[in-house]
């Protein structure tokens, strides 16, 4: 039977909470739709009310209580949907770490043999709290940052469908980016991690076997060697920090400030051969500097999630030993006993 890919297998975990996650979605789908109705009531009332004349205090404190009440709406929603989305990846971790001890105990013993003990503990500590903030990065940022920005290109549409199409092109533009940042990355991140395994492998046998080391004066050729893998780790998380500052929010805030000064160009180009009401100005300017601000959260994560990835690939690789019956194994124990 064919290995499924990491990916997969993850998915299938998260499948088993599939109604808590719709419920959190819909939830999400509330916060967002409140938080986006903000400015198109700020542009209403600039439009409608201020721009005319002298407003009429009724209409525009009707408007400001419905925004301040949406506020409230967006606030208590995104607190449900955040605690749903987050328990649940708790949960699931929880079901993969037991699922990776029961599995430990039906692998043969000739896989302790001949693997270190510490790279097992680290399978189980530090590889599974990693792959938690995989679920926890991806539903608590990448599905709200989605979310969000299908929220905000529906109302850019609605103040503006030129200049909409325009920026159409950014999502695009940022997904090349990531892709690139991801290539990159991925080698210094797979590198740390092998590293760390390394390092908690030689701490453990150097701790379990130091009255040894101390009778053949092994210290300083067993310093040498954890040196040797702390510089190792040290030298590509330098590599993987200098991706990531070049590829991340440097390039997004430069980005968006010149699609901003696009937008007022544009804007100021229109107001000279037709009439283009404040509100709309206002709106468009306030939808699109929250692009960036998902598009930021999800570059902030990027590095999060692929070392997670990295570290669910090792636990599968644990799960996918050949393991034997608990009950199999007791028989041939007990033959051999006899």
């Amino acid at each position: 039977m064919p290995k499924q890919s990491t990916a997969r297998r993850l998915l299938a975990y998260a499948l088993a909470y599939k109604f808590r996650i719709i419920g959190a979605l819909l939830i999400l789908f509330c916060a967002v739709g409140a938080e986006l109705a903000g400015p198109y009531i700020t542009k209403t009332i600039i439009d409608k009310h201020l721009s005319a004349g002298a407003p009429e205090l009724a209409p525009v404190f009707g408007l400001l209580a419905l925004y301040m009440g949406l506020l409230l709406t967006a606030s208590v929603a995104n607190f449900t949907q955040s605690y749903i989305l987050q328990s649940t990846a708790l949960q699931i971790i929880k079901n993969m770490r037991m699922d990776l001890m029961r599995h430990i105990q039906r692998i043969p013993l000739r896989y302790f043999d001949n693997t270190p003990i510490g790279q097992v503990v680290s399978r189980i500590a530090n590889d599974t709290e990693a792959v938690r903030d995989l679920f926890m990065s991806f539903m608590a940022t990448f599905v709200v940052s989605l979310v969000q920005l299908t929220g905000i290109f529906v109302a850019l549409f609605i103040l503006d469908v030129r200049l909409a199409l325009f920026c159409l092109l950014l999502p695009p533009l940022f997904a090349l980016i990531m892709r690139i940042h991801l290539k990159y990355s991925k080698v210094f991140i797979s590198i740390m991690r092998a590293r760390l395994s390394d390092m908690n492998a030689m701490m453990n046998e150097s701790i379990t076997v130091m009255p040894i080391i101390q009778a053949f004066r092994r210290e300083k050729v067993t310093l040498a060697e954890f040196e040797q893998l702390n510089e190792d780790r040290y030298a590509n998380q330098i590599k993987q920090f200098r991706v990531f500052s070049l590829s991340s929010r440097n390039i997004v805030g430069t980005i968006g400030s010149l699609v901003t000064a696009f937008v007022v160009w544009y804007f100021g180009r229109e107001s000279l051969q037709t009439a283009i009401s404040f509100g709309v100005f206002y709106a468009f300017i306030d939808y699109l500097g929250r692009i960036f601000q998902p598009i930021i959260g999800i570059f902030d994560q990027l590095t999060n999630a692929q070392r997670a990835f990295v570290s669910a690939e090792k636990v599968f690789a644990i799960m996918d030993l050949e393991g034997t019956e608990v009950e199999k194994a007791d028989r041939v124990a007990v033959r051999k006993v006899l």
